[in-house]
């Protein structure tokens, strides 16, 4: 289990650069522990997991996801939308 700030922080970075290496399938790994270990309540990690759950072709899945990216984003701000939503 991640605990520290600084692995999570780590974790995180990863998780983003998989998404870059277009390794869905390594991120959507990651963003899980992520999102078990370190923050669930991080729209973020959540709009990660959608990413990477929609690249796998797990549409439903990514949708849910997604909601859950756009019910935790701070009032005011904006994740950019999917053809999902």
């Amino acid at each position: 289990m991640v605990s520290s700030d600084a692995a999570c922080r780590s974790l995180y970075k990863v998780a983003e650069a998989s998404i870059c290496l277009m390794r869905y399938d390594v991120g959507k790994v990651l963003y899980e522990a992520y999102i078990n270990s370190c923050d669930d309540e991080d729209p973020g990690a959540w709009h990660g997991l959608a990413i990477c759950l929609e690249n796998a072709g797990r549409y439903e899945e990514a949708r849910r996801a997604y909601e859950r990216a756009l019910g935790l984003q701070p009032e005011g701000t904006t994740l950019l939308a999917t053809t999902l939503l």
